[in-house]
């Protein structure tokens, strides 16, 4: 079979830098609705006085089942951010409740990893999180609404769309086959550079810019316990790297990788597998 265009979002797109397509998501029910979701960087035309020159979006598309019509186009929600740096954009339905979460990063703000209220800390913006939102659903102002069973549905100052906090730039997660949801995590630049995979806790605090995987940055305030990390890699010699996300294998075509998360690094060129042992953590240098 030949390839036919589905769809073309393009124009929507800022697609220097760390920009363009993030990720496409078909809702559940497609095969219905016709509905599915991009996310995606934009121009923001608004910066206002905070110089948020571009913004995350998510929007609906309707397809007829061979490709998309353009102009269908709904927005679900945006996310200003001052650069085109840090956005991470994964968005997926949860496995069961029919709802889409989308990954947030902490916007890469300069000298943000020393301001007294780190974004992926503070409750009250989108950055640096893990979202869950009824994309379908309507609220006044918004282009969706806020699923029961959030974390923080009526918590004065704390963004109710919020599942989780304290991440650096959740580029992908997903979810295992026992229902857990997973994270890798690219780290910052430099020799002791690493790369951490984190379970995605409800209500969380997932622990940047406090802990850079196992590594401890800065002293955290006290407050709710920091979600562990299983699993990390330091570069050390080996250059640069860039942990991108994974999946937990639940095929049998090679049995030896069976129930392992399987990612893959960027920079490197290279694909990993890592046991899913409860309560283990481990690191190696990737030298």
């Amino acid at each position: 079979p030949q390839p036919s265009l589905f769809m073309d979002i393009s124009p929507l797109c800022y697609t220097k830098s760390q920009g363009g397509l993030f990720a496409l998501a078909f809702h559940p029910d497609y095969r219905s609705n016709r509905l599915l979701y991009a996310s995606y960087l934009a121009d923001n035309p608004r910066p206002g006085p905070r110089g948020m020159k571009f913004k995350i979006v998510v929007s609906e598309f309707r397809s007829d089942g061979t490709k998309v019509d353009p102009a269908s186009r709904r927005t679900v929600i945006e996310i200003p951010k001052v650069n085109a740096q840090h956005g991470a954009g994964c968005i997926r339905f949860g496995p069961t409740d029919k709802l889409l979460y989308l990954g947030v990063g902490d916007g890469n703000v300069p000298g943000s990893d020393k301001m007294p209220k780190h974004p992926s800390q503070n409750a009250a913006v989108s950055l640096g999180k893990i979202l869950r939102i009824d994309p379908t659903g309507r609220q006044p102002g918004k282009g969706y609404s806020i699923p029961q069973g959030n974390p923080w549905p009526n918590s004065r100052g704390v963004k109710p769309e919020i599942w989780g906090y304290g991440f650096r730039n959740p580029w992908r997660f997903s979810w295992a086959p026992n229902g857990k949801m997973w994270t890798l995590e690219p780290g910052s630049t430099g020799p002791e550079s690493r790369e951490w995979v984190k379970e995605v806790v409800y209500g969380g605090n997932h622990g940047w810019p406090f802990y850079a995987g196992q590594q401890l940055l800065y002293t955290p305030p006290a407050g709710p316990r920091i979600v562990p990390t299983l699993f990390e890699y330091v570069r050390g010699s080996g250059g640069t790297s860039a942990g991108i996300g994974g999946q937990v294998n639940t095929g049998d075509r090679v049995k030896a990788l069976r129930g392992k998360y399987i990612f893959g690094d960027f920079m490197r060129g290279e694909v990993y597998a890592i046991d899913m042992v409860p309560g283990v953590g481990g690191s190696t240098r990737a030298g």
